[in-house]
This record gives C-alpha cells, structure tokens and sequence, in this order.
C-alpha cells in the first residue's frame, strides 16, 4: 500500500513530462523514454491491486532503465 502514491506519482510525471510546452517534449525520443516511465508506473499500480510482487519488480526496472538512459542521453 505504500508503493502505491509513490507509482501514481511516477506516472503522473511521466505523462506531464510529455506535455506540449515542457523541456524537449518536441523530441520523440524524450517522449519515448517518458512513455515507458509512465507504462511501468501504470504497472506498478496493476501489480499492487493484484498483488503481485514479481510484476511490480519487473515494472520497476522497467523504471530504472527508462530513467538511466534517458538522464545518459540527456546529460551529455
């Protein structure tokens, strides 16, 4: 239950991020790399309801890697 906020709030950052007028929203790279952030949220979300814990594992490093190669592309 306390995973849950925390996956709502990761998905609603994930679909703001994408937003028209935001930071390199213009880039379908970007928009990919916060699609994915807002698809494993969102499957966090699915995996607590259901409780299942090995979903909601994968969905976080699906997480993980979304972030780590969207901060290696746009930090160089």
């Amino acid at each position: 239950d306390k995973i849950l906020p925390d996956a709502e709030t990761v998905a609603a950052i994930g679909e703001v991020l994408a937003k028209e007028g935001m930071p390199d929203a213009d880039s379908d790279e970007y928009k990919a790399f916060s699609t994915r952030l807002r698809d494993g949220a969102k499957a966090i979300i699915s995996a607590v309801k259901a409780k299942n814990y090995e979903q909601a594992a994968s969905a976080s490093g699906a997480i993980s890697k979304a972030c780590a190669e969207c901060h290696e592309s746009y930090r160089s």
